[in-house]
């Protein structure tokens, strides 16, 4: 008893001066941190909100790995408020003038509040990991000695008892009869050893998944721990498909062919880019753009709308938002940015729907 408190008492000591060590670890690091962003001037943090911000929010990204990069940082000059100032960059995409430095202050102080806040969020991942693990090695533990516990006790009660007192005597040496020797029973763990050889695949909880290859099951603990790893530490990003069908463009102009642009379709593993091309080629076409083989010119301005890049998986740029007129919008440039945000918005509401119960 004495040695299993003093074991006790020892894995606390050691648990606690480790959680003490990673505690001060993570203080210093945060403080490091925050030593080096407050060390920003304004102006630096000004030049992050024009590029991976509002910059992000107007240019996008060409085959995001993530949809919703673009989506993200128009969100975020969303949350720009200032009395009397427009900043949202949802609104500002096509104005001559759209990146107001109020706009860029206040956003480069929300850019560096949430990179303040990036350490403690981590650190408190790691935290949290290392308590899991402890916990996952204490449950392991007691999940092991419990079976040798049930088969103490299941030896302790099947435990045959002594011959009876022979009755044949020969040459003065005594013998057990042959009736009781054959009466014996197997020893029961070979029994238990046939049982679970017995256990189907069907039958394996959780836990067994989550044990590592060639050792027992771990408790539910352990498979709780796996998961929340994965949850806080992520995957690897895994392709239901392996083939890889290159990127496709789809050029289109106006009857006056002074308006003209491209549909980049992103690149797929799964899908061939075309086909997005093909979800959105009728909609570029009802706004009076024909489709052509080739332009000449530069398409370097981005509608930007990002359900576009979000709902549709294409990129779609053009050579300039004000060609017939210097101080307003074309209207056929409104038109894709507003026809493909009412066609998103009519999917979002068809699926969302709530279908009729019959009566």
């Amino acid at each position: 008893m004495f040695a299993i408190i003093l074991a006790i008492l020892v894995g606390c000591a050691i648990t606690g001066w480790t959680t003490y060590a990673l505690v001060r670890d993570i203080q210093r690091d945060i403080a490091i941190y925050a030593h080096v962003v407050e060390s920003r001037d304004g102006n630096y943090w000004m030049q992050v909100a024009r590029t991976k911000v509002y910059g992000a929010c107007y240019h996008g990204c060409t085959d995001c790995d993530m949809a919703s990069y673009t989506s993200n940082a128009c969100a975020k000059t969303a949350e720009v408020n200032i009395t009397g100032v427009i900043c949202d960059g949802n609104i500002m995409w096509n104005w001559k003038d759209r990146y107001p430095v109020a706009c860029l202050e206040a956003a480069g102080e929300i850019y560096k509040t949430d990179m303040l806040k990036i350490p403690k969020r981590n650190h408190m991942k790691r935290l949290g990991f290392l308590v899991l693990t402890v916990l996952a090695g204490i449950e392991e533990k007691d999940a092991k000695r419990a079976p040798e516990k049930r088969q103490m006790a299941t030896n302790a009660t099947v435990r045959p008892g002594p011959p009876p007192p022979s009755t044949k005597w020969k040459d003065g040496a005594s013998s057990i009869c042959t009736e009781h020797e054959a009466g014996l029973t197997s020893p029961p763990n070979k029994s238990k050893k046939k049982a679970r050889r017995s256990i189907s695949l069907s039958t394996l909880s959780l836990a067994t998944l989550a044990a590592m290859p060639g050792r027992a099951a771990a408790s539910p603990l352990v498979a709780i721990l796996s998961i929340t790893a994965t949850s806080i530490y992520g995957s690897s990003t895994t392709y239901s498909c392996i083939n890889s069908d290159s990127a496709a463009n789809q050029y289109f102009v106006n009857a006056n062919r002074t308006i003209f642009g491209v549909v980049h379709g992103w690149d797929s593993n799964c899908y061939n880019s075309r086909k997005y091309l093909d979800d959105v080629l009728p909609s570029v076409v009802d706004c009076g753009f024909e489709l052509a083989d080739a332009v000449e010119g530069d398409t370097n301005l981005r509608i930007a709308n990002p359900l576009i890049e979000r709902q549709w998986r294409v990129t779609i740029r053009v050579n300039g938002f004000n060609i017939t007129s210097s101080t307003e919008t074309d209207q056929s440039i409104q038109c894709l940015h507003d026809a493909l945000m009412t066609a998103v918005y009519f999917l979002i509401h068809l699926f969302s729907a709530e279908k009729p119960t019959n009566m």
